[in-house]
């Protein structure tokens, strides 16, 4: 369901890597078409849905993610820059259109950043 990341109802990708069940918490930014995929053809296709049948037990890990370029390089599967990171930056959030640029220009340009310094 759309909007839901993060309740407690939604909260995992689950995908299986190296032989092993990846818990990865699920970050609102996956309902930007801007980072997903699946929100811009709005193809499920066959890498969406997960079964796992085992004996006894499985292999798992939880998938930590702890800034903005590594939660925008999962759900796109590549490396990005500190420049692209911002990009999506200002794309994935709801601000109006003056906030965003703002943002974007004091995080990309360090001449602007001097304009946001409190003093």
């Amino acid at each position: 369901a759309r909007g839901l990341a993060g309740a407690s109802h939604h909260r995992w990708l689950i995908d299986l890597y190296e032989n092993k069940l990846r818990f990865t918490f699920k970050y609102f930014y996956i309902h930007s078409p801007a980072v997903n995929r699946q929100q811009k053809d709005g193809s499920k296709g066959p890498e969406a849905v997960l079964g796992v049948e085992w004996n006894d037990d499985f292999d798992y890990f939880e998938n930590w993610l702890n800034s903005g370029k590594e939660i925008f390089e999962f759900y796109l599967n590549r490396k990005i820059s500190e420049k692209e990171k911002w990009q999506l930056f200002r794309k994935v959030q709801n601000r109006n259109i003056f906030v965003r640029w703002a943002k974007y220009f004091k995080n990309t340009r360090p001449w602007v950043r001097k304009f946001f310094v409190k003093k």
